[in-house]
């Protein structure tokens, strides 16, 4: 009877000691939209209170907390609703993107055989990343024409924007050369990624100028080995193209 009281005991502790770790009162999850000091303070908290000893949320570790951070609907919630300033969201989306980039470099952490620690959550935070980066240079470029007595005297402050964006995204096919780097899960949902992403980059700013894209692309996929990927690009490929044919 002592023993079976004593084992009991122990299940009772091990299961408490689970729940305290996995709902961490640093993670605000009962907010139904998380505000910009959320996100700075999980972020933060992810990057520099998580102990040596453990993993930084991802799928197998705290993943609610993890899948909220990187939720689309999330920030949509805000960066979509025209009921708030224009100003207010562009900057809101500023400060996503400082945040962004931090997560980027947590997790690109890599093991003694040079593989990412956590590939696929990594591919996760930069379709997050380059979801809220169109956002903001769309806001961007909007709160300038808004300004503007002219529209046609920021034509020019327009243009280098969405050419800053499209050279950002080619960094994303920049990206993989790290192909090795990524498990077969990872290259799989990156596959996907590209596709959806770079989709809404040039639908966003149809008229920006792609050649350097194109050129990486063709150079990237003589070095790629996975199949997908290389599906991916020339899809991404024939999307400008045909965007291009449309527009001259």
């Amino acid at each position: 009877m002592i023993k079976n009281t004593t084992k009991f005991l122990l299940i009772v502790l091990i299961i408490s000691f689970t729940s305290c770790k996995d709902n961490s009162s640093n993670y605000p999850m009962e907010k139904p939209v998380w505000d910009l000091e959320d996100y700075k303070n999980v972020s933060r908290e992810i990057l520099y209170n998580t102990p040596d000893d453990e993993k930084l949320p991802g799928y197998s570790n705290n993943q609610d907390v993890f899948l909220r951070l990187t939720d689309k609907n999330n920030i949509s919630a805000i960066l979509d609703d025209e009921n708030l300033g224009l100003e207010y969201r562009k900057n809101y989306s500023d400060e996503l993107f400082s945040i962004w980039r931090s997560l980027v470099d947590g997790y690109s952490l890599k093991d003694k055989q040079d593989n990412f620690v956590y590939p696929q959550e990594l591919v996760k935070i930069r379709d997050w990343g380059y979801f809220v980066q169109i956002k903001y240079f769309n806001l961007g470029n909007n709160t300038i024409l808004q300004d503007a007595v002219n529209p046609d005297q920021v034509k020019d402050v327009i243009t280098d924007n969405e050419q800053i964006i499209v050279d950002n995204f080619i960094y994303g096919i920049s990206f993989l050369t790290d192909e090795h780097a990524l498990d077969e899960a990872a290259i799989s949902a990156y596959s996907n990624v590209l596709m959806e992403n770079y989709e809404l980059l040039n639908k966003t700013f149809p008229n920006a100028n792609y050649s350097s894209m194109l050129r990486t692309i063709e150079d990237m996929n003589k070095k790629l080995k996975s199949e997908k990927l290389k599906s991916a690009l020339n899809h991404i490929s024939e999307l400008i193209k045909s965007s291009n044919d449309e527009t001259n």
